[in-house]
């Protein structure tokens, strides 16, 4: 058997140990963009006052949320359809949406890159929730839409209560239900839906 010699193995031992660097600098890279928060400018401020949000569904509809008649907050979804990370985000966000109080809080989704397919909206359970599938031009600068994916939550007066931007931990999950919904229910809650629950979906599906 021939042996191998002394600076064929160097080479492959330093080659393995290049490859397996460049690949915890890139899962460095995606968790660094994955927990790091954002510059500042990058998204709305909290105690910001913005406009009424503005833009057209997925059939083209006008649809626009004023502030100030509406008694209700209002918890916006930013996503895109080519987002990897909004697509990891879903799963918080439903259990978030099964928990929504919408006699205290409207749900908004929002795709900034205005490319959601009927079949995304299908697959994704928005059928069920009012989305602005093409973003007017001024609610894009006011409410910064360039992070995605953001959880935005606002006030009946348009003003900025809190962001979320990133992928929602377990723990951000339950912050954002805990002030936007009722507690967690138990699978008996949920298997068997009362009189307020299917009024509930009918609100949802306007």
């Amino acid at each position: 058997m021939r042996k191998l010699s002394y600076p064929f193995v160097s080479s492959c031992v330093i080659g393995l140990l290049l490859a397996l660097n460049a690949g915890l600098i890139i899962q460095n890279r995606d968790l660094k963009a994955r927990f790091s928060p954002p510059p500042p400018e990058m998204q709305v401020k909290v105690d910001a006052i913005v406009p009424a949000l503005e833009g057209l569904n997925p059939y083209g509809e006008k649809l626009a949320f004023p502030y100030g008649r509406d008694p209700r907050k209002t918890i916006v979804f930013v996503f895109s359809p080519t987002c990897s990370f909004c697509e990891e985000n879903w799963p918080g966000w439903r259990q978030i949406t099964e928990r929504l109080d919408i006699t205290t809080v409207r749900p908004v989704a929002v795709d900034i890159s205005s490319s959601a397919t009927l079949e995304f909206v299908a697959s994704h359970g928005l059928a069920d929730m009012p989305l602005i599938a093409k973003i007017e031009p001024k609610s894009l600068l006011s409410y910064r839409f360039r992070l995605t994916p953001q959880t935005i939550l606002i006030d009946s007066h348009g003003r900025v209560e809190k962001v979320w931007s990133g992928v929602l931990t377990s723990e951000q999950v339950e912050e954002v239900a805990a002030l936007v919904g009722r507690p967690a229910q138990s699978s008996h809650d949920r298997q068997s839906p009362g009189p307020r629950q299917r009024h509930r979906q009918r609100i949802l599906r306007g």
